[in-house]
């Protein structure tokens, strides 16, 4: 990925750069959006990416769009396959969010080749072979319409196709799952280089505020920040992704405990 050293601008007239990108993330981080797995397919290439840059964009067609990053491989399956689909979980359903931060390693297939398990959670194929969360509220088929590169992510723009899941009658309105119903947040990220920013206080417990920044196509999907220190420690990665509790930082390496001295009447 190519290293990006400074602040992306433009930058207002009098405004002091790092306090202006400071804000400037803190206001798009406010911006209120769902949380969905994006799914895609290539070939026999599968995945399945948490995603929240995704919204209807037309009525007539039906449009649905979604950003991604660039780097990315779902940006290179939607690209490659022409079609991608959306799953929207349940409120409750966070932990499956946290399933696919990264690129699926683990997929079980039937009888027939299909899919039907992707990281451990039950998957359909649809007619296209693009796989679904198999327990979504509802799902989105979407063929591929439109691409635009946008710098650091890539718009795919797809008409709706077909739909489905749970949510099937006139008054079925589950709770989906939004982004402020996590400790996450993401605006893209700062540019690779740039100082991260620490999560506030009242925010380190759970998952941290923030994706991390995948550097390389070995790590994931490219698609996130992590809100205070990046780290390359994997066992301390999974126990985010497991819901463990941590800080904004990365634990430091404990100094051997000190042993204390036998007791001894005075």
């Amino acid at each position: 990925m190519p290293v990006q050293h400074g602040i992306v601008g433009p930058v207002p007239n009098g405004r002091q750069p790092e306090d202006y990108d400071r804000q400037r993330r803190r206001v798009l981080w406010s911006m209120p959006s769902g949380l969905y797995v994006l799914g895609s397919r290539s070939g026999d290439h599968r995945n399945l990416m948490t995603c929240n840059w995704i919204s209807q964009v037309a009525s007539s067609p039906k449009l649905v769009a979604t950003a991604v990053d660039r780097e990315a491989v779902t940006a290179g399956l939607i690209a490659e396959g022409g079609s991608f689909s959306v799953s929207i979980l349940a409120r409750e359903d966070k932990a499956v969010a946290r399933r696919f931060v990264k690129p699926v390693e683990q997929v079980a297939v039937g009888d027939d080749g299909a899919a039907t398990a992707m990281q451990g959670i039950e998957v359909l194929e649809l007619a296209d072979g693009v796989p679904v969360v198999a327990a979504s509220v509802g799902w989105l088929a979407c063929a591929l319409r439109h691409t635009l590169e946008l710098g650091s992510h890539t718009l795919f723009v797809g008409e709706v196709t077909d739909v489905g899941g749970r949510a099937s009658g006139p008054d079925d309105h589950p709770q989906v799952l939004r982004m402020e119903d996590t400790r996450m947040n993401y605006g893209g990220g700062p540019s690779p280089g740039a100082r991260i920013e620490p999560a506030p206080a009242d925010r380190r417990v759970g998952l941290p505020g923030g994706f991390w920044h995948c550097p390389g196509p070995a790590w994931g999907h490219g698609f996130g920040t992590l809100r205070g220190r990046v780290s390359d420690r994997c066992a301390w990665l999974r126990r985010v992704l497991d819901g463990g509790r941590c800080g904004a930082r990365a634990p430091r390496p404990r100094a051997s405990p000190r042993r204390r001295p036998a007791w001894r009447s005075p």
